[in-house]
């Protein structure tokens, strides 16, 4: 009982003096040690250890505050420490912007260009206030402390301004042992390294430098003359529809190649780019702008590609495209059939009989000379309506006659017509009947081609659509390629009618006249149907 006696006494002694001082620490204060008496039997010494933690350390135990029995040492130093912070609660600062976005449970994925160059210090205020307003409520903004509350965001933007430009320091990668420290870096790099957070600016154009010499490149290997094409004027308005359909050409073309380079096999892709060859004939919106724009007469990439050297694509093909190049080169872009031509009614009031007369415009820009040997920039297969179309575009120089020549130089061209000849039509074989002479002396036409099969000289071949024979085109007339004159026989001395054996010449495309390769095509034929119930001759 002594023993327990002076441990109490020591404890009420040690809570007396800790009021005093009026003091609470953190740390406990230790018990001063004692030296206790030995105790008279074990079972005592036992029973008052065990008495000693029931009562001081169990909590059951634990006196209350209001409690007339004095609590113990450990009990008074929590309580008080409780009492304290109750009384006195400490100042909680304002959560900062950058506080309230790491206690966001669902941060945003990205940050915006306001926040991050923190130039609008008022726009971010807003934005920080609102995304305050959905905050948790244990750090939301009291209503009094509102106005201090905005300043203290308008200073946590700058903060955060500072805070993302050393982000941005802190993801710059460090430099290769190669590169040039950043600092030394030029404008383009530099442009690159703006932000990590924004795509880079673009940089102002450069100065024009001046140089001495300026000098074109030409890059065509036509020899077709390209002024016109050179000096189209860029600034035109054009439609954004009809550019698409002018160059879809080209996208035929890439799509042919690519499949012929797979499989070998582009048999639909060559029918969609025969089918728009023959389409691309009658296009009336075209201007010199659209066809520059488009590229469609650019070699590598337009319509010289289907007819360039080592090209793979088939010879109809080859000859429809060369044929379209070579009338828009020369600024040619009037699809109507019968361009250049004029056509008039003639008639007479007293009979009341009229007709129909075509002539050509003398200062028509498109008007070829037909005195040339050869084939005069034609393409085998090409096709026209009118005989006086012919004439327009070099292939025929006469309007009514079958043969066109001058004196001296031979016979440059002739048409197989239904005249009452005794013509003999075999495809690559023909015999051409030349023209009934005066007292036994040929005809002037008879005396050209008489001089072509003295100089060996070739001629222009074409057939009317009038003559019996399976090679004749359905409507108008067709150039089907260079003849040679190989035989000359007078078949009628009293006449002077002479008859020529023609053979056409090697390594030329075969003649158009049936299949897919066929001329006219069906657009040109519908072409001129059109023309003919315009004029009343259908």
């Amino acid at each position: 009982m002594e023993n327990k006696a002076s441990f109490r006494d020591i404890l009420k002694e040690t809570k007396e003096k800790a009021r005093q001082e009026n003091r609470v620490t953190h740390v406990f204060t230790p018990i001063p040690p004692f030296e206790p008496t030995p105790p008279t039997s074990a079972p005592q010494q036992d029973s008052a250890d065990k008495n000693l933690k029931t009562k001081d350390h169990s909590a059951s135990s634990r006196p209350k505050e209001n409690s007339t029995n004095p609590p113990n040492m450990y009990s008074g130093l929590i309580s008080s420490k409780r009492r304290i912070k109750e009384e006195n609660p400490p100042e909680i600062p304002p959560p900062t912007f950058v506080e309230r976005r790491r206690r966001s449970p669902n941060p945003p994925a990205a940050l915006s260009e306001r926040q991050k160059s923190g130039e609008d210090d008022k726009s971010q205020s807003v934005g920080a206030s609102e995304s305050l307003e959905t905050q948790p409520d244990e750090i939301r903004q009291p209503p009094e402390n509102r106005f201090a509350a905005l300043s203290s965001r308008k200073r946590s933007s700058r903060d955060f301004s500072s805070l993302v430009a050393g982000a941005t320091e802190s993801v710059k990668t460090e430099p290769e042992p190669d590169e040039p420290e950043p600092n030394s870096l030029d404008a383009d790099s530099k442009r690159r390294r703006i932000s990590a957070y924004a795509p880079p600016k673009r940089l102002a154009s450069r100065p024009a430098y001046s140089f001495d010499t300026k000098s074109p490149i030409e890059t065509r290997t036509t020899a077709f003359d390209s002024s016109w094409y050179d000096s189209i004027d860029m600034k035109q308005k054009y439609s954004r529809s009809d550019l698409y359909t002018v160059s879809h050409i080209i996208t035929l073309i890439n799509k042919a190649e690519v499949k012929m380079a797979q499989s070998g096999n582009a048999e639909q892709q060559i029918q969609d780019i025969r089918r728009r060859l023959h389409q691309m004939e009658f296009y009336d919106f075209l201007s010199g702008v659209l066809v520059k724009k488009s590229r469609v007469l650019d070699d590598g990439e337009g319509l010289p590609c289907l007819f360039e050297p080592g090209s793979n694509f088939p010879w109809d093909i080859r000859a429809d495209a060369l044929a379209l190049y070579l009338r828009w080169i020369r600024g040619i872009l009037d699809p109507h059939l019968l361009r250049g031509v004029q056509t008039e009614q003639l008639s007479i009031k007293s009979s009341g009989k009229s007709r129909k007369s075509h002539k050509l415009i003398p200062d028509y820009p498109g008007i070829v000379s037909c005195n040339v040997v050869g084939h005069n920039n034609l393409v085998n297969g090409q096709w026209w309506p009118l005989q006086l179309c012919a004439k327009r575009d070099g292939a025929h120089g006469e309007i009514e006659a079958g043969i066109h020549g001058q004196v001296g130089k031979g016979a440059y061209s002739a048409v197989m017509s239904s005249a009452g000849y005794a013509d003999v039509d075999e495809g690559d074989h023909v015999l051409y009947c030349g023209t009934v002479g005066k007292e036994g002396q040929p005809s002037d036409n008879t005396k050209h081609m008489k001089m072509s099969f003295t100089l060996k000289q070739p001629i222009r071949l074409l057939r009317s659509s009038k003559i019996s024979s399976k090679y004749k085109p359905a409507k108008g007339l067709r150039y089907d390629g260079l003849y040679d004159i190989i035989a000359c026989e007078n078949i009628d001395p009293q006449n002077a009618m002479y008859r020529f054996t023609l053979q056409r010449q090697e390594g030329q495309d075969p003649i158009r006249f049936e299949g897919n390769e066929a001329r006219p095509t069906n657009e040109e034929i519908a072409e001129y149907l059109k023309i003919r119930h315009l004029l009343g001759m259908a």
